[in-house]
């Protein structure tokens, strides 16, 4: 582990410049109570492709497109294959691109695979995991538009936020015309908080709707504050522990650079023979 640590700690240095340690702890989260887990900084080079439906809506409304849009789903294709993944959690925007790592699998494993492996398989063909409910979460500003990080502050909510802000964006949330809480298609203001709702609470939807009946949109959008703040209240907890234990953030990323080296490694290694490379 020693020889590990200083054969990152020049990468380990670079990114602790580039990310501050708040950002840094929250991809360490999920390590504390999951040690089978395997959480690492990933970086990127610059790779150029141009045919996904994702990004048509940001490039309809630019000059250009940065090269980071362009780039991230071959990124994404190569994270997923690399590291055999077997299932990917993803939201209803990165189906595709988790299809197209699909079929660049099946693609080299028809032309190499039996070179490289006795089962003819050198990639794991990957399987979409979308829940429906939450498959596409909107703008808190805009429904028509889904929530993002690049968005406007207020249109998302953040997993840092307090208390305050988190009921604060949900109180000036957009609503739609009308004052009964239902699921509706004319109503995709309200059917996306019902969807925010049902995900922090485990609720059905239908349940939340009865349980709302005859109240207004204040009323309800007071709860909808009320679940978010519970749900993400033992995040920030954490996120706050690890800011205060870089030690233990350092434990954690590099073990989990151990343990993906092995896996990537063995998938170069079986994917070079196949192709002949060595």
């Amino acid at each position: 582990m020693t020889q590990f640590k200083e054969k990152y700690k020049e990468s380990f240095n670079i990114l602790r410049e580039k990310y501050n340690l708040m950002k840094m702890a929250m991809r360490a989260i999920e390590e504390i109570e999951a040690k089978e887990k395997a959480v690492f900084p990933q970086s990127t080079k610059e790779y150029v492709i141009d045919r996904f439906v994702a990004r048509y809506s940001k490039k309809e409304t630019s000059a250009g497109a940065p090269i980071g849009l362009l780039s991230y789903p071959v990124l994404m294709a190569a994270d997923i294959l690399l590291y055999q993944t077997d299932v990917v959690p993803v939201g209803e925007d990165q189906k595709q691109h988790v299809e197209i790592t699909a079929d660049i699998a099946k693609r080299f494993n028809h032309r190499y695979g039996a070179k490289g492996s006795p089962s003819g398989q050198v990639f794991k063909i990957p399987q979409v995991k979308l829940v429906k409910e939450t498959a596409r979460i909107m703008s808190l500003t805009d429904p028509a538009k889904k929530m993002s990080k690049t968005g406007e502050d207020k249109s998302r909510i953040n997993l840092s936020d307090a208390d305050d802000i988190i009921m604060k964006k949900i109180m000036s949330a957009v609503t739609d015309s009308g004052k009964e809480v239902e699921y509706v298609e004319d109503k995709p203001a309200i059917s996306n908080l019902l969807r925010i709702y049902s995900a922090c609470s485990d609720e059905p939807i239908e349940e939340i709707v009865a349980k709302f009946k005859g109240k207004g949109y204040a009323d309800f959008k007071n709860k909808v504050a009320e679940v978010i703040i519970k749900r993400i209240g033992l995040i920030r907890e954490k996120k706050i522990e690890l800011e205060s234990d870089e030690e233990l953030y350092k434990k954690i990323v590099f073990e989990g650079l151990e343990k993906a080296e092995i896996i990537s490694r063995e998938t170069l290694e079986k994917a070079k023979k196949a192709a002949g490379l060595i």
